[in-house]
């Protein structure tokens, strides 16, 4: 008989609810994003249409961010979270019945995007500060390399899904698997009971107080402000590749099939990252993923500009996803044990909001740049800011010298 053994943290109150929560709800987010590309793609065959659905979402997420931060300190985390699910499921639930009546239009996604753009600028750091609250310390890094790893999973299965659910019955069973996941993962949730107050500084009576606080504090840990910059760009790459990688496989006929190919293998390396996890890498947190993103990201932009061979890309493309998941999880380890659970939704949400700053650019940009120098120098140009971006940030002592044990 083959004995399993549950983790230590499991056993602790609520931390198997909280996860499960969160799994339900990655598995459904993932399903969507092959799914919307060619959506979109099937209604309007414009790469400008793609950006302008995905600049919606993110510049809505964007301009609500530091908002969300400062409501999730300010209110109760798990009711917030609960809530946030159910709305999220009634936005889902009114796209999936517009792509079932054959009603769907640009107009309509731009709308739903803009609302889960908002949604997420919420929800984001009320899950950042709900986990500080339920996961005792010496358990967070175990615990943000498990969600991370289970999270990579869904990435791993769900476009799979997804691929076979639009080729077989229609878009609209991917948003309403998604709308379900969403309402399992609040009832989840709703078993969860936290009495703890969080001891906010009574001084703190307005918005713009709350934002001074959050910048007074942030300006203290430097090596937020680094690593939000090269993420920022980052993110403006990987924005990049969301819109022209499509828009490439879109003139073959086997387009979604590519595309759910390459989300497989970037959700395999995410996966590997996940199961490195901060343990392995703990001495030098932030060196190895950015060393790691610097060398495979140029690789994966320079293979599609030239129109390398598929299976040359499943190596960049999984080690550049490996790259990013051990950053985030070294990231948000450290952020979870340095930054006080007053101060850690506020502060998560400027980090967030400092990264994701750049990403409606390279969604409008990447659009652009293709209609008039062509996908190719847009790829091009993406490799070469990869590289500094990623490379560049390990200049600072700051990231070099930090040395972290999540167990202190």
């Amino acid at each position: 008989m083959i004995k399993t053994t549950v983790p230590k943290y499991f056993k602790e109150p609520f931390i198997f609810r909280f996860w499960i929560g969160q799994s339900l709800s990655s598995f459904g987010n993932n399903l969507i994003p092959v799914t919307i590309t060619f959506a979109v793609l099937s209604l309007n065959h414009s790469v400008l249409s793609i950006s302008g659905i995905l600049t919606s979402l993110w510049g809505g997420r964007i301009i609500f961010q530091l908002f969300g931060g400062i409501v999730s300190d300010r209110w109760n985390r798990l009711k917030l979270l609960i809530a946030l699910d159910y709305i999220q499921s009634f936005i889902l639930a009114i796209v999936a019945v517009l792509f079932f009546l054959h009603e769907a239009k640009i107009g309509y996604l731009l709308i739903e995007a803009a609302l889960e753009g908002v949604c997420q600028a919420l929800y984001q750091p009320t899950v950042t500060g709900l986990r500080q609250t339920i996961v005792p310390k010496i358990y967070r890094g175990k615990v943000i390399s498990l969600q991370s790893l289970t999270n990579n999973l869904t990435r791993l299965i769900a476009p799979l899904i997804a691929v076979i659910l639009v080729h077989f019955i229609g878009y609209w069973l991917v948003f309403l698997l998604d709308s379900i996941s969403f309402i399992i993962s609040a009832l989840s949730l709703t078993g969860i009971s936290t009495t703890r107050r969080i001891d906010l500084n009574t001084k703190t009576t307005n918005f713009f107080v709350d934002l001074r606080e959050s910048w007074n504090a942030v300006i203290i840990y430097k090596w937020i402000i680094w690593l939000a910059a090269a993420s920022s760009i980052t993110n403006m790459i990987t924005a990049s590749y969301s819109v022209v990688v499509p828009l490439v496989l879109n003139n073959s006929s086997e387009g979604i099939i590519t595309w759910g190919f390459l989300s497989t293998i970037n959700a395999a390396g995410s996966i590997l990252g996940g199961m490195v996890g901060y343990d392995r890498i703990r001495r030098y947190p932030f060196i190895i993923p950015k060393v790691l993103i610097a060398i495979t990201m140029p690789i994966v932009f320079v293979s599609i500009a030239l129109h390398g061979p598929l299976y040359l890309l499943i190596i960049p493309v999984a080690g550049m996803a490996m790259g990013l998941t051990l950053s985030n999880i070294t990231f948000d380890t450290v952020l979870s044990n340095e930054i006080p659970e007053s101060l850690i939704g506020r502060i998560d949400s400027f980090d967030t909001a400092l990264s994701d700053a750049l990403i409606p650019l390279g969604f409008i940009v990447s659009g652009v740049l293709t209609q008039f120098i062509g996908y190719r120098l847009v790829l091009l140009l993406m490799a070469v800011l990869a590289v500094i971006a990623n490379g560049g940030v390990l200049f600072f002592k700051s990231i070099r010298s930090t040395h972290f044990h999540p167990y202190n």
